[in-house]
Protein backbone atom coordinates (compact mmCIF):
# COMPACT_ATOMS: atom_id res chain seq x y z
CA UNK A 1 0.00 0.00 0.00
CA UNK A 2 1.26 3.31 -1.14
CA UNK A 3 1.15 6.26 1.64
CA UNK A 4 -0.47 9.39 0.14
CA UNK A 5 1.71 12.40 0.50
CA UNK A 6 0.07 15.16 2.51
CA UNK A 7 -0.39 17.69 -0.52
CA UNK A 8 -1.97 20.80 2.29
CA UNK A 9 1.79 20.03 4.53
CA UNK A 10 3.78 20.72 0.86
CA UNK A 11 2.68 24.26 0.65
CA UNK A 12 4.16 24.88 4.12
CA UNK A 13 7.64 23.11 3.57
CA UNK A 14 10.66 25.91 2.68
CA UNK A 15 12.06 25.23 -1.01
CA UNK A 16 15.83 26.24 -0.82
CA UNK A 17 17.98 29.11 -0.43
CA UNK A 18 19.29 29.67 -4.05
CA UNK A 19 22.60 32.09 -4.55
CA UNK A 20 23.66 34.09 -7.32
CA UNK A 21 27.01 34.99 -7.53
CA UNK A 22 28.13 38.48 -9.23
CA UNK A 23 31.75 39.64 -10.18
CA UNK A 24 30.71 43.26 -10.65
CA UNK A 25 27.60 44.80 -8.19
CA UNK A 26 27.05 46.41 -11.52
CA UNK A 27 24.71 43.49 -12.78
CA UNK A 28 22.56 43.88 -9.43
CA UNK A 29 20.20 46.36 -9.59
CA UNK A 30 20.69 49.28 -6.74
CA UNK A 31 17.59 49.19 -5.76
CA UNK A 32 17.26 45.32 -5.39
CA UNK A 33 20.59 45.67 -3.15
CA UNK A 34 19.90 48.50 -1.26
CA UNK A 35 16.32 47.33 -0.38
CA UNK A 36 18.11 45.06 2.12
CA UNK A 37 20.36 47.44 3.70
CA UNK A 38 19.39 49.57 7.04
CA UNK A 39 20.34 52.83 7.05
CA UNK A 40 23.14 52.22 9.29
CA UNK A 41 24.84 49.92 7.21
CA UNK A 42 27.91 50.80 4.80
CA UNK A 43 27.25 48.47 2.20
CA UNK A 44 24.70 50.27 0.12
CA UNK A 45 25.02 49.82 -4.09
CA UNK A 46 26.63 53.19 -4.71
CA UNK A 47 29.18 52.90 -2.22
CA UNK A 48 30.27 49.20 -3.45
CA UNK A 49 30.43 50.62 -7.34
CA UNK A 50 33.05 53.61 -6.14
CA UNK A 51 34.66 50.76 -3.79
CA UNK A 52 35.12 48.47 -6.53
CA UNK A 53 36.97 51.68 -9.31
CA UNK A 54 39.39 52.10 -6.16
CA UNK A 55 41.89 49.57 -7.62
CA UNK A 56 42.50 47.97 -4.29
CA UNK A 57 43.61 44.70 -5.72
CA UNK A 58 41.00 42.60 -4.54
CA UNK A 59 38.67 40.35 -6.25
CA UNK A 60 35.19 41.51 -5.68
CA UNK A 61 32.18 39.09 -5.71
CA UNK A 62 28.49 39.68 -4.37
CA UNK A 63 25.65 37.43 -3.36
CA UNK A 64 22.35 37.79 -3.70
CA UNK A 65 20.25 35.06 -1.83
CA UNK A 66 16.83 34.29 -3.29
CA UNK A 67 13.56 32.09 -2.06
CA UNK A 68 11.36 30.98 -5.13
CA UNK A 69 13.19 33.91 -6.85
CA UNK A 70 12.37 36.39 -4.96
CA UNK A 71 16.00 38.13 -3.17
CA UNK A 72 15.81 37.84 0.81
CA UNK A 73 19.41 38.25 1.41
CA UNK A 74 22.44 40.39 0.28
CA UNK A 75 25.99 39.96 0.94
CA UNK A 76 29.70 40.77 -0.66
CA UNK A 77 33.44 39.87 -0.76
CA UNK A 78 36.77 39.83 -1.77
CA UNK A 79 39.82 37.51 -2.51
CA UNK A 80 43.54 39.74 -2.14
CA UNK A 81 46.74 38.37 -1.62
CA UNK A 82 48.18 38.83 2.14
CA UNK A 83 51.40 39.34 1.98
CA UNK A 84 54.26 37.10 4.38
CA UNK A 85 57.58 37.99 3.30
CA UNK A 86 58.82 40.00 -0.15
CA UNK A 87 56.77 38.93 -3.20
CA UNK A 88 55.42 35.84 -1.10
CA UNK A 89 51.64 35.98 0.02
CA UNK A 90 48.73 33.64 0.14
CA UNK A 91 44.88 34.46 -0.87
CA UNK A 92 42.47 35.20 1.59
CA UNK A 93 38.07 35.62 1.28
CA UNK A 94 37.07 38.24 3.30
CA UNK A 95 32.86 38.45 3.47
CA UNK A 96 33.23 42.42 3.63
CA UNK A 97 36.16 44.74 2.74
CA UNK A 98 39.53 45.27 3.63
CA UNK A 99 38.73 48.61 4.17
CA UNK A 100 35.56 48.51 6.61
CA UNK A 101 34.52 47.70 9.61
CA UNK A 102 31.17 46.49 9.70
CA UNK A 103 29.37 42.75 9.39
CA UNK A 104 28.35 42.85 5.61
CA UNK A 105 25.17 41.19 5.44
CA UNK A 106 21.78 42.23 5.11
CA UNK A 107 18.37 40.44 5.04
CA UNK A 108 15.07 41.94 4.22
CA UNK A 109 12.81 39.91 6.31
CA UNK A 110 13.84 38.90 9.56
CA UNK A 111 12.80 35.53 9.41
CA UNK A 112 15.02 34.81 6.42
CA UNK A 113 18.44 35.80 8.03
CA UNK A 114 19.57 32.67 9.53
CA UNK A 115 19.06 30.93 5.66
CA UNK A 116 19.94 33.46 3.73
CA UNK A 117 23.50 33.91 6.10
CA UNK A 118 23.96 29.80 5.81
CA UNK A 119 23.40 30.26 1.99
CA UNK A 120 25.65 32.90 1.43
CA UNK A 121 28.66 31.41 3.92
CA UNK A 122 28.54 28.44 1.31
CA UNK A 123 28.65 30.25 -1.78
CA UNK A 124 31.32 32.57 -0.11
CA UNK A 125 33.00 28.66 0.94
CA UNK A 126 32.67 27.86 -2.73
CA UNK A 127 33.79 30.52 -4.35
CA UNK A 128 36.70 31.13 -2.25
CA UNK A 129 37.96 27.44 -3.00
CA UNK A 130 37.48 28.36 -6.56
CA UNK A 131 39.55 31.70 -6.50
CA UNK A 132 42.53 29.55 -4.57
CA UNK A 133 41.78 30.99 -0.92
CA UNK A 134 43.49 29.72 1.60
CA UNK A 135 41.76 31.34 3.97
CA UNK A 136 37.74 32.13 4.48
CA UNK A 137 37.16 35.13 7.11
CA UNK A 138 33.96 35.77 8.11
CA UNK A 139 34.36 38.86 10.42
CA UNK A 140 32.81 42.14 12.47
CA UNK A 141 29.43 39.66 14.03
CA UNK A 142 27.35 41.51 15.96
CA UNK A 143 25.77 40.19 19.35
CA UNK A 144 22.41 39.63 16.98
CA UNK A 145 24.49 37.82 14.61
CA UNK A 146 26.32 35.59 16.79
CA UNK A 147 23.22 32.69 16.81
CA UNK A 148 23.34 32.67 13.01
CA UNK A 149 27.45 31.36 13.24
CA UNK A 150 25.76 28.09 14.65
CA UNK A 151 23.98 27.31 11.78
CA UNK A 152 27.08 27.06 9.39
CA UNK A 153 28.72 23.63 10.75
CA UNK A 154 30.78 21.60 8.81
CA UNK A 155 33.03 22.55 7.11
CA UNK A 156 32.82 26.03 8.71
CA UNK A 157 35.77 25.80 11.89
CA UNK A 158 35.35 28.68 13.87
CA UNK A 159 38.33 30.55 15.26
CA UNK A 160 38.10 33.68 17.68
CA UNK A 161 40.74 35.81 16.57
CA UNK A 162 39.90 38.35 19.58
CA UNK A 163 37.28 37.74 22.11
CA UNK A 164 37.18 41.58 22.77
CA UNK A 165 37.49 43.72 19.79
CA UNK A 166 35.24 46.84 20.46
CA UNK A 167 34.70 49.80 18.50
CA UNK A 168 32.44 52.76 19.78
CA UNK A 169 30.44 54.14 16.89
CA UNK A 170 29.20 57.78 17.72
CA UNK A 171 26.95 57.72 14.76
CA UNK A 172 23.47 56.71 14.04
CA UNK A 173 23.61 56.94 10.43
CA UNK A 174 25.69 58.30 7.76
CA UNK A 175 23.34 60.87 7.91
CA UNK A 176 25.36 62.41 11.16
Amino acid sequence: LKRRRNLACDRFAHPPVVVEVHRDIGMIHPRLWDAHCADTDYFKHAYLEALASARLGCEWVYFVATRRGKPIGVSFGCVFTYPVVSSFGFKVFTLGSPVNLGFPFAAAVAEERAPAFAAICAAACRHASAAGAKLLALRDFGSKDGPMLATLGPPMRLATLHTCAHLAVRWQSFAD
